[in-house]
């Protein structure tokens, strides 16, 4: 094992002389401070005094008095590997070792980090550290960030982490909270910003650093590149262009230069007719509608100054073809400004059916919810995000079958069902040392075996007299994503009940005689505050009078970034690809026909994680092979 270590300090001790040796032969040496150490078995030991305050002097000797000490082992800088002192010697089982920590000369004192490594060597690698929010080119439109990951020091013979620092565009680095989970929070300049994080071990290596791009645009539809998707068939859109430019080789928009401003996509799920309007903006506005592929390279559908001579709003009613992605810009007459109001809605002109989707926790579903032609079949996919799987549909159609192929001759409601796989805390420990829990309230919870959801443990709240409650919290650092756990009640209904918060806001109330079932809720990016309250009313019980809490799920900041691949066939057998990674990293499908050579085929980021692909070549193709690479 690592050993034992030890924090101490020198700044007040002194040599004994004329007894005392000479440490390390160093001759203004000064300040010792000793310990006693016997090995457990013979083996190699590393004593070490990396991450003190200063350079001290080690000595290692046996003996049983201090005149009569015999030297073992000494070093005042580790030259080999750059280190602070250190020594690695063949200790036997059952000797007594005399450790001696001193400064080179009087006045060189300190605080001592000393550690006693059996079996161990020096620490040669760096850390690693790594940026798991925000995901890279993030696009934020407040200047306010957290950004937080993981690290770790190199194995197999690591110091420890001794910091991780957090800087913007190379500027000044600011310490971040925790170490093996970190976070920090910074602010951004706007435009385009480097966010990098850097750890360090005691033995002082840093890490390689960690970045990401992260833009902050305010408003963040400024460019072309940035546009808002409008992912709905129509709505009414809010805005402000004070603060929007006027991109390079960007086209006039009605017929009129402008200077501010936004975009907007918008696919046409059919053909049909798009509509929009600018009525009630504060000022005179400008409308068009674009298709193309570069704020460059765009091809005029129609625009629009006033709808009538003088109106000082924009209108425009245009046809739109089916799949098109169209791009959307609105601006200010002669460079205007202010509070926009825009209307949009989209009708068909064929037949068509909708496939919609009731809210989704664990997991997403591919396509999004749309209109589809009537008469064609419809691959509807769900993606489980990372330690969740897919459990089932439920709504028009029910079943297990994934990718479910919809033939759209209706309209389609449909509520896909994801089933956690890993808990963060299932309690199978005994107590609750896994997580940082506390307990409020004048009853306690407490870890028991006699009720559980799943295993042998489960926490219980404990017993409580009448107008009592207990409350088991936890505060932690997560990302953005789906938090689960299972519960029990028993208690008088509608009297005595189980309250789960968070962040202080009320998720869910319970009474009565409940059986074990899970429940899944949303959780945000950043610190979270959860909190398990059972309270009892001002008379009466009921039943085992209590709450059971057990294999709760977080969305925690881990290091693993490798993504998970599973491949389904569809009709006329097509080859569809799902994979599942971390949010906000980038991932490339690979094929290969030999499991030697690999090419891409296809790259691809989510917020989520979670993609799919369909391989255009797999009809085509007798054998081929599918991986997923993190870029």
């Amino acid at each position: 094992s690592a050993g034992e270590l030890i924090l101490a300090t020198n700044n007040w001790a002194s040599l004994e002389p004329p007894a005392e040796p000479l440490h390390a032969e160093v001759a203004g040496v000064d300040a010792s401070i000793w310990w006693n150490w016997s090995s457990p078995v013979s083996t190699n030991v590393l004593i070490d005094t990396a991450g003190s305050s200063f350079d001290p002097v080690v000595a290692v000797y046996q003996g049983g008095t201090l005149d009569a000490l015999e030297p073992v082992a000494s070093s005042t800088w580790d030259e080999q590997h750059n280190q602070q002192a250190n020594v690695n010697f063949l200790a036997e089982v059952g000797t007594t070792y005399r450790i001696a920590i001193s400064s080179i000369s009087a006045g060189d004192e300190g605080d001592v980090r000393l550690r006693v490594a059996p079996g161990w060597l020096p620490d040669v690698l760096p850390p690693v550290v790594t940026i798991l929010a925000p995901g890279s080119e993030t696009l934020v439109d407040v200047p306010d960030v957290l950004v937080s990951g993981t690290a770790k020091d190199g194995e197999p013979f690591p110091t420890g982490l001794e910091r991780v620092e957090v800087s913007v565009n190379n500027g000044a680095p600011l310490l971040a909270d925790g170490l093996q989970n970190w976070s920090a929070r910074l602010t951004l300049p706007p435009g385009t910003n480097i966010v990098k994080a850097v750890a360090f071990d005691w033995a002082g290596h840093m890490s390689p650093a960690d970045t990401v791009i992260v833009r902050y645009m305010n408003p963040t539809n400024d460019l072309f590149d940035a546009s808002i998707l409008l992912t709905d068939l129509g709505g009414h859109i809010d805005a402000v262009n004070e603060r929007a430019t006027k991109e390079e080789g960007e086209p006039p928009h009605g017929g009129n230069d402008g200077g501010h401003s936004i975009w907007y996509t918008f696919q046409a799920p059919a053909q049909g007719l798009f509509s929009l309007t600018t009525a009630d903006s504060s000022f005179d506005t400008l409308l068009a509608v674009y298709t193309g592929d570069s704020v460059t390279n765009l091809t005029l559908v129609a625009e629009n100054d006033d709808v009538t001579p003088g109106s000082g709003y924009s209108e425009i009613v245009t046809g739109l073809e089916s799949g098109v992605t169209y791009h959307l810009a609105v601006d200010g007459y002669g460079g205007e400004w202010g509070d926009i109001s825009l209307d949009y809605s989209f009708a068909t002109t064929e037949d068509y059916f909708s496939i919609n989707y009731t809210s989704m926790l664990g997991g997403t579903v591919t396509p999004p919810a749309g209109l589809f032609l009537a008469g064609t079949l419809q691959p509807v996919t769900a993606l489980p995000s990372r330690d969740f799987v897919f459990d089932g549909w439920e709504g028009t159609v029910t079943g297990t079958e994934n990718p479910l192929v919809l033939t759209m001759d209706q309209n389609y409601l449909l509520a896909p069902r994801f089933r956690v796989i890993s808990f963060t805390e299932d309690f199978e420990s005994g107590g609750f040392g896994n997580l940082p829990w506390s307990l409020e309230g004048g009853s306690e919870w407490f870890v028991q075996d006699k009720y559980a959801q799943s295993g042998r443990y489960a926490a219980r709240s404990g017993p409580m007299q009448d107008n009592d409650f207990g409350a088991l919290i936890l505060t932690t650092t997560m990302i953005e994503g789906t938090g689960s756990f299972g519960f029990m009640v028993n208690s008088e209904k509608g009297f005595d009940v189980l309250e789960f918060f968070l962040n202080g806001v009320p998720q869910g109330r319970w009474s009565g005689n409940v059986p074990w079932q899970t429940f899944l809720f949303p959780v945000p990016e950043g610190t979270n505050r959860l909190e398990w309250r059972y309270s009892k009313d001002a008379n009466f019980g009921a039943g085992l009078d209590s709450a059971f809490i057990d294999n709760l799920y977080l969305p925690l900041a881990d290091s693993s970034l490798a993504a998970s691949l599973s491949i389904a066939h569809l009709p006329l057998g097509i080859v569809q690809i799902v994979v599942q990674g971390r949010p906000g990293r980038t991932y490339a499908i690979q094929t290969s026909p030999d499991l030697i050579h690999w090419t891409d085929a296809h790259t691809d980021a989510t917020p989520d994680g979670s993609f799919v692909w369909q391989d255009p070549d797999s009809i085509s193709e007798p054998m081929r092979y599918y991986r997923a690479e993190l870029r």
